[in-house]
């Protein structure tokens, strides 16, 4: 039928493949192992309408707990998973992981920081937003950890800036609580130099996660694609 009787026409269309990441959505985390840092701002966007989801320059106390869940992941002490979780301080405008050995609230030696998480509350629905972040390190072993698709302690999405010793740059998924490397590039130590504030993006969507450092994209992972190229017309 359509051999005889072909057309002679291109008639306008379009074409939508709807392939996407089925586990491309959930909240954001920042954190490190054994690393101080200070965290001036956290902001996360919808990509789409641009609307904030979330907006923390650190300037109330209580709205910022109300935003936050804070805890030492592996810490089997259950008394510690609250604020301050003994390496947190918050000052007007930054929020600070440090060594807080001898401090009046009973702080810790950073050395007990073994994977301390500051978490979006009611945020797992999110999806295509940007997350943008600025952060300085001031001292530790790691650089920091910045997850996102956070579903919970043991599901999301990691770029972390600075592992290994501060030497190695990842992008990682992180399943049942086990990490695999999606994405590394070169890297020279160390990663984060102490003092030096970092403006960190991360653009996530349902079909590419890409990481940016200063402006600059270091990581552009697509987190699906079609198997072949595909060719039509209407006519």
């Amino acid at each position: 039928l359509y051999s005889g009787n072909t057309g002679n026409k291109v008639v306008s269309s379009s074409y939508y493949d709807n392939i996407h990441a089925s586990d491309a959505y959930g909240g954001v985390s920042i954190g490190s192992k054994q690393t101080a840092f200070d965290i001036h701002n956290v902001t996360v966007t919808d990509r789409e309408s641009g609307a904030t989801l979330l907006d923390e320059q650190f300037t109330d106390v209580g709205k910022m707990l109300a935003t936050w869940t804070f805890c030492n992941v592996y810490d089997s002490e259950t008394s510690h998973f609250s604020w301050p979780n003994y390496h947190w301080l918050m000052e007007t405008g930054v929020l600070r992981v440090m060594d807080k050995t001898g401090s009046a609230d009973g702080g810790r030696p950073l050395a007990d920081a073994l994977d301390t998480r500051m978490i979006a509350n009611n945020a797992t629905g999110w999806k295509n937003y940007t997350l943008n972040t600025s952060i300085t390190r001031t001292g530790g072993l790691q650089g920091v950890m910045l997850g996102f698709g956070y579903k919970d302690n043991d599901n999301y999405y990691l770029f972390h800036y600075g592992a290994e010793n501060n030497s190695k740059i990842r992008l990682e998924r992180i399943t049942n609580g086990v990490s695999t490397v999606l994405a590394e590039v070169p890297a020279t130590a160390p990663v984060m130099q102490n003092g030096v504030p970092y403006d960190f993006s991360i653009a996530f969507g349902e079909r590419e996660i890409v990481c940016s450092v200063n402006g600059k994209t270091v990581i552009d992972y697509a987190l699906v694609s079609p198997e072949k190229d595909l060719y039509y017309d209407v006519t």
